[in-house]
């Protein structure tokens, strides 16, 4: 797990200034939409088919699809036991009529939007809490009104500039959630060519109003986002957040060695463990290794992927043992006579980053640091600044 830092903060609030207005838009084209559908007939028909030609057509083919019967036009059909289930729905809205629209006219204002938009890691579940206590969501009508929120906050609608955007000044090279894949934002003459994919930290189907909020989206690769972690239940107590934590503060990579192949840096002969920091409490650790379903570095299986890299961990103990303490100590005077950094003596020789603001900048950068740092000594920098 990566640190998701170094950007401008003031993106949050650029982003946030463009995704609250649309937000704030569906509540009112909710207003609309809603007693059409609760009272359909001919007129309310073609009042929606006329949205048809709007952008608001999107909003109005998915509440319809699942409100009524399929009966609007590019409308799929759907199988007896959908209709049985959209007839439930459709009757729970009509039953909480009253209460959805107190909702919308009074309830979910702006300032609220931006509040549940800017909520930091750590405060989300709290404040769904108490906007879910506030509006009185409870067992009965909880499906009505997950429905209407996530309408509300639907990450599929946020523009595809948007994301291209929020990606480009995270500046996120690397995924956090691995550090093994580059996620970099390609664009090129006003084009948009490639972008990391957006995890939902905590999941949408159960936090719905934090789809589409800052600190909810985490860039990262397709292989943490869609086949690992997909929608499990995360939540800061069971789980490391990219924004503000990271696994190397607290756990490092180091390496088992059996001579199993008679070239010292042939894969074969090691096995890449991850170890806890000696002393760090049971919350920490519970976060990072947890159980099957818990935990940072046991939810993502970082042990097991990451037997993948053992020939990187076969080269580096190789350079240090041709290259160690002895060479480190010979170069030293040319490197302070060039004034040439430590990091970058580091950056030419092991050909990745050591410095904490940097581990994001380049994969396996993690595990590179942790791997000479345990072979070269000298090279660690102190305990307070590296904390291994």
């Amino acid at each position: 797990m990566i640190l998701i830092k170094g950007y401008d903060p003031k993106i949050i609030q650029i982003f946030i200034d463009k995704i609250a207005p649309k937000c704030l838009e569906r509540v009112q084209h909710l207003k609309k939409i809603i007693p059409l559908l609760i009272n359909y007939d001919d007129d309310a028909k073609t009042t929606l088919m006329s949205d048809k030609r709007t952008g608001n057509w999107a909003i109005v083919s998915s509440l319809s699809s699942v409100f009524l019967v399929g009966d609007l036009k590019a409308i799929k059909k759907h199988d007896d036991l959908n209709k049985i289930a959209q007839k439930d729905i459709h009757a729970s809205l009509i039953r909480f009529s009253v209460e959805i629209a107190n909702f919308l006219n009074t309830e979910i204002s702006d300032s609220v939007i931006r509040r549940i938009l800017e909520a930091k890691p750590g405060a989300q579940k709290d404040l769904q809490q108490e906007l879910f206590l506030k509006w009185d969501i409870n067992k009965e009508n909880k499906g009505i009104y997950y429905i209407i929120l996530h309408e509300i906050f639907n990450y599929n609608y946020i523009d595809k500039p948007i994301a291209y955007e929020l990606t480009f000044h995270l500046g996120v090279n690397t995924c956090p959630y691995c550090n093994r894949a580059y996620i970099n934002t390609i664009q090129e003459n006003d084009k948009d060519i490639i972008r990391p994919t957006l995890d939902h930290f905590l999941p949408k189907s159960a936090y719905p109003i934090f789809a589409v909020s800052f600190y909810n989206l985490i860039p990262s690769c397709y292989y943490c986002n869609s086949i690992i972690k997909r929608v499990l239940d995360f939540d800061t107590d069971t789980h490391i957040h990219p924004h503000s934590n990271e696994y190397g503060q607290d756990a490092y990579f180091d390496f088992e060695f059996e001579e199993l192949h008679t070239e010292i840096d042939h894969p074969s002969n090691y096995e890449i463990v991850i170890k806890p920091k000696k002393g760090i409490d049971s919350d920490t650790n519970k976060r990072l290794f947890g159980d099957d379903k818990k935990g940072s570095i046991t939810t993502f299986k970082l042990e097991a992927i990451y037997q993948a890299h053992r020939d990187v961990v076969g080269e580096l103990n190789k350079k240090c043992i041709k290259n160690g303490e002895f060479y480190l100590n010979t170069i030293q005077p040319f490197l302070d006579l060039l004034d040439t950094k430590k990091e970058d003596f580091f950056r030419f020789h092991f050909h990745n980053y050591y410095e904490n603001e940097n581990l994001n900048k380049r994969p396996l950068s993690k595990l590179t640091r942790d791997i000479v740092f345990k072979l070269i000594p000298e090279l660690k920098e102190s305990e307070s600044e590296i904390k291994l």
